[in-house]
């Protein structure tokens, strides 16, 4: 008796004139075979889907895991800590010496450094806070949070190329 592995719907028997083969697909053959159906098996130890590939099979009713070459298992990898990081970046939220919060996602970043480039050191602007408050802020204010947000982000941003 043997348990069902990849062996592309054929199954080996071994008698004493030597190996022959019989199609898996055919439930007689199965049953002379002694062969035990296991449509979800236990998969490997070590199984994810970053390291795995599983396949399960037209011909027969069973399920094969491929291990991914490591080359695949670093990609996949990469691209994880790609995604966690623009999560990371997109919910950066910083607070200024005054005590207010603004958004330090990209997006907010070019916000404020598009309103510091056409302000003068004294004007004052509206701007709308990480809670959704408008305020009045000074340059001096913006220049500080873009920073801040900036440094941030600076900290997420090569956290996926440095060893664990």
């Amino acid at each position: 008796m043997f348990h069902l592995t990849n062996m592309g719907g054929v199954a080996p028997k071994i008698t004493p004139e030597g190996v022959t083969y019989g199609n898996l697909t055919d439930p007689v053959v199965r049953d002379q075979l002694g062969v035990i159906e296991i449509t979800e098996p236990t998969p490997p130890e070590d199984y994810s889907e970053s390291t795995y590939y599983r396949t399960e099979q037209d011909e027969a009713p069973y399920v094969v895991y491929t291990r991914k070459s490591d080359e695949q298992i670093a990609e996949a990898a990469l691209a994880k800590a790609k995604q966690v990081q623009k999560q990371e970046v997109d919910a950066i939220i910083v607070t200024t010496a005054a005590g207010r919060s603004c958004d330090g996602h990209e997006d907010a970043q070019n916000r404020m450094a598009r309103a510091i480039t056409g302000m003068e050191d004294t004007d004052e602007t509206l701007w709308v806070l990480a809670d959704n408050t408008p305020v009045m802020v000074g340059k001096a204010e913006l220049k500080e949070a873009l920073r801040l947000a900036g440094q941030a982000q600076t900290e997420l941003w090569v956290r996926p190329y440095q060893p664990a």
